[in-house]
């Protein structure tokens, strides 16, 4: 099943469409629980796109730290090779 909400801007007025598999109802048509209901997906539906965004956000910031703690440990690991003979002659 697919719910989708498009605006009508027919006469005037802007009124969402309620698409559920490819039929149409206008929101106005629907009694006061399906409104709410819909209202409710609405809801949901921006949550699920805000926390995408916010996913989205943390998983970039993730790979960030993960190249800055390789780079670090690459740095470290040439700081370490460096032969014992060539620390103790300076």
């Amino acid at each position: 099943m697919i719910i989708r909400i498009e605006w009508n801007g027919k006469k005037n007025k802007m009124d969402e469409i309620v698409n559920i598999d490819g039929t149409k109802y206008l929101e106005s048509d629907l009694n006061e629980e399906q409104s709410y209901l819909i209202k409710q997906l609405r809801s949901c539906k921006a949550k699920i796109e805000n926390l995408m965004f916010e996913l989205d956000q943390i998983r970039m910031a993730e790979q960030a730290l993960t190249n800055v703690f390789l780079i670090s440990m690459k740095t470290a690991e040439e700081v370490t090779d460096v032969p014992l003979e060539a620390v103790e002659g300076e």
